[in-house]
This record gives C-alpha cells, sequence and structure tokens, in this order.
C-alpha cells in the first residue's frame, strides 16, 4: 500500500473516522482499488457496515481497509483478478495509535487469483508503524492461488555480506517468501526465509517478514524459489514492534501452490483450518 501522509494530531485522526455508514450489493470492475476505506496513519472506519461486495479486474487492491475499529462489520467479500494482475485480494491494516484498531467482525471473505503472476497477495490482515490489531473475529475465509507456478533463479552468496545477486530482483519483491534449494552459507533448504530488501538484483532474507537481514557464511552458489505470497497473512511488523492482538480465525480454506500458504507472526490468534491444499517448498521454523 502507499505511503501517506499523517493527520497531525491524534484528536484529528480520531475526528475524521467515517461512522455509521453502509455499503452493500456493489459490484466493482475496473477500479484500481474497488474500495479504499482509510489509508496508512489516517483515519478509517467506526460503526459501519459492508456487505457482498465483488471487485473484479483491479489493478492494485480489490478491497482496501485500513484503521478500522469499533464494530464495523463485513461480510461476503469477494475479489477475482481475473486477467489483469493486481497486487491482492483484500487487505485489513492497522497502522496508527490514536485509537483502538479492531473489534471487527469478519464473515465470508473469498479471494481468487485465476493470474499466475505470482506478485499477487492473497488476504492480509497486518499491523504496522507500532501499531495493535485488536479483537479480530474472522469466519470463513477462503483464499485460492491455483495457477501460481514455481520461480526459480540462480543465487549468488559472498561470505559476511546479506545481500544475494539473482537474476530478475522484480521477481521476488520485499515481504515474499523463499527457499534456498540446499544447505550452504548459512542458509537451510526447504527452510522458508522473507525478503527485507530488494534493490535491482540484489536481494536479503530474514526468517521474518520485517526482520534482520542475515549475513552469509558462504559463497556456496544455489538456486532461490517461490511460488509467491501466501495465501493468507496474519502479521505484526516486526521492525515496528506491531501485533496482531487476541484473535479468532476460524474455517480457513486455503488453496493453491504455496511457499508459504498460511504465515502467522507476531499474532496471537486462535486457528482452525479447514482446508490446505498445495505443493509446498518450504516449511516455517
Amino acid at each position: 500500500p502507499p505511503d501517506a501522509l499523517p493527520i497531525s494530531t491524534p484528536a484529528e485522526i480520531r475526528a475524521a473516522r467515517l461512522s455509521g455508514v453502509y455499503a452493500e450489493n456493489f459490484l466493482l470492475d475496473g477500479f484500481t482499488r474497488g474500495v479504499h476505506i482509510g489509508d496508512l496513519y489516517n483515519s478509517g472506519t467506526t460503526y459501519c457496515g459492508f456487505k457482498n461486495l465483488f471487485a473484479i479486474n483491479f489493478t492494485d487492491w480489490g478491497l482496501y481497509f485500513e484503521n478500522c475499529a469499533l464494530f464495523s462489520r463485513f461480510e461476503s467479500l469477494f475479489t477475482d483478478t481475473s486477467t489483469i494482475p493486481g497486487t491482492g485480494g483484500i487487505w485489513f491494516g492497522a497502522s496508527q495509535t490514536a485509537y483502538n484498531n479492531g473489534n471487527l467482525s469478519i464473515t465470508n471473505l473469498f479471494a481468487k487469483n485465476i493470474n499466475p503472476s505470482i506478485l499477487m497477495r492473497g488476504l492480509v490482515f497486518e499491523a504496522r508503524g507500532g501499531a495493535r490489531f485488536n479483537n479480530l473475529t474472522c469466519v470463513g475465509l477462503q483464499s485460492n492461488q491455483p495457477t501460481a507456478a514455481l520461480v526459480s533463479q540462480a543465487a549468488t552468496a559472498v561470505s559476511g555480506s546479506a545481500g544475494i545477486t539473482i537474476t530478475d530482483g522484480t521477481s521476488f519483491p520485499v515481504g515474499m517468501p523463499v527457499s534456498p534449494d540446499a544447505t550452504a552459507n548459512g542458509l537451510y533448504a526447504w527452510r522458508v526465509y522473507f525478503v527485507v530488501s530488494q534493490a535491482g538484483n540484489v536481494v536479503q532474507l530474514s526468517t521474518k517478514q520485517g526482520g534482520t537481514p542475515f549475513l552469509l557464511t558462504g559463497a556456496t552458489a544455489f538456486n532461490l524459489r517461490s511460488f509467491g505470497f501466501p495465501a493468507l497473512e496474519i502479521v505484526g511488523d516486526e521492525a515496528s514492534n506491531s501485533y496482531i492482538q487476541p484473535s479468532t480465525f476460524i474455517g480457513l480454506d486455503l488453496e493453491g501452490n504455496a511457499t508459504c500458504q498460511l504465515l502467522v507472526q507476531n499474532a496471537n490468534a486462535h486457528i482452525s483450518i479447514t482446508t490446505a491444499f498445495s505443493s509446498q517448498i518450504g516449511r516455517a521454523h
């Protein structure tokens, strides 16, 4: 999501919240973002409702909600990228600290990606900017990426450096889970690492999204691989000390090839998975 300038005071942030608004039964076709509520460091919603929204052919996020709070409800939200690769399906974020983000009821989400681009994200719940995302009650979440193809590139390491040179850095953007095909240079085969820096064709890896870059201990050649982003991300940003506070995720259906199908990081969450079907090339540790 793009950066946004913060409103100057906590009082202004609280006063600018959208309250008591309901949107139902919309088909949103051909937008940058089908719905865009709130923004980074800025106000979201309180006591609002969004139901039966269907976004297709978007070029960024299908449905985007930031800093929503106080019993806002989200029901039956569906995104499908069709033939246009976007950024991701559905985003729920927390990034301001003037009020408590969360206390949300979220049911029946479906993010479908039939485009083979591995750069698409599915369902994302993320706290950042030192924020807390509290008491998310989520029931019936489905995220499908059935056509994601494996990308594998030759990687060159330099002992004592965090930089790894690959063929095309744009295939491995920041936040993407990756896995080496060999145990070498202090990295382990089949384990999941995350890209924390990408500059040209040089990437840096960490064991967490937003974590400290890993210093390589050798210069052995290997291949770096990925099926793309997770189907579902429940993440508190490591660098900004952000957290997902006690929340519930029940009835998850996560399908498609994956390096990391479900990512849970800096989160206190009760999770019940109904279906997780994929070809895997990595494992968390």
